[in-house]
């Protein structure tokens, strides 16, 4: 399902909840948000390469976003979700928000689902799944890093705003 991209200008429009500045993870009222590498078959060249630069496009698109703190790919491209799960990544990387993923490949296609994660509830708000043909890594991986960068902003967003009313 591919959600419509959002444009910078509605996210810059939407002022986080008064919760926000209190919220750990956040830093002069901005969600801090971390991307790990996608979950992938090692041994398919294709599927790294894919993994690899699906996260980096889509810290590269979110950090664009002013309402958003975005961890470097230098903390969070190194990281992986072990035992602790969500929460003790979040916790490690001082972020509230988690973007993780699973990059799977068939014959002539490339499947990605992605997921994004509340640290402090262990909640998914966001997730989507992603079919795109195989042929042309490069442009699964920039068209496809947008849609999900476009849809998540939105999502924390809107979060914030629904958690600030509670």
């Amino acid at each position: 399902i591919e959600r419509p991209a959002a444009t910078e200008a509605s996210l810059i429009d939407r002022a986080p909840g008064p919760e926000t500045a209190a919220t750990p993870g956040t830093s002069g009222g901005a969600p801090a948000i971390a991307v790990l590498p996608f979950d992938h078959d090692p041994a398919d060249l294709d599927q790294t390469v894919l993994a690899e630069g699906v996260a980096e496009e889509i810290i590269a698109d979110l950090s664009l976003v002013p309402l958003l703190r975005v961890i470097s790919p230098l903390s969070s491209l190194t990281y992986r979700v072990g035992r602790g799960g969500a929460r003790q990544v979040c916790a490690d990387l001082g972020v509230r928000y988690l973007v993780h993923g699973k990059v799977r490949r068939t014959c002539d296609q490339l499947r990605l689902l992605v997921t994004l994660t509340d640290g402090r509830s262990d909640e998914t708000i966001w997730s989507a799944r992603y079919v795109r043909p195989a042929a042309d890594l490069f442009a699964v991986q920039g068209g496809v890093a947008a849609g999900i960068a476009g849809a998540i902003g939105p999502a924390i967003l809107t979060h914030e705003q629904l958690q600030s009313r509670n």
